[in-house]
């Protein structure tokens, strides 16, 4: 985390699939109101699975590190 940024959240291939990388999502959400993340816009089932947590996309940009697009996704938690 980098304020209300998801720096990364990566799940080891073997082990996706079982809620990991959603309960990983939860426990951030007890700390911020909102999160964004940055993803690979050719990443489809990455910014699938961050749609069917709650973000959605607000902006697209290019990576200054790999040149990639990239969609900024965000999603606000209500209390």
């Amino acid at each position: 985390m980098q304020g209300s940024a998801l720096a990364a959240l990566f799940v080891a291939p073997a082990w996706q699939g079982q809620g990991i990388g959603r309960e990983l999502l939860e426990r951030a959400q007890r700390w911020r109101n909102e999160l964004t993340i940055e993803v690979y816009k050719e990443n489809h089932r990455t910014i699938g699975f961050y749609e069917r947590c709650g973000f959605a996309a607000v902006t697209e940009k290019v990576c200054a590190h790999a040149g990639h697009r990239e969609l900024v996704m965000r999603c606000v938690f209500s209390r």
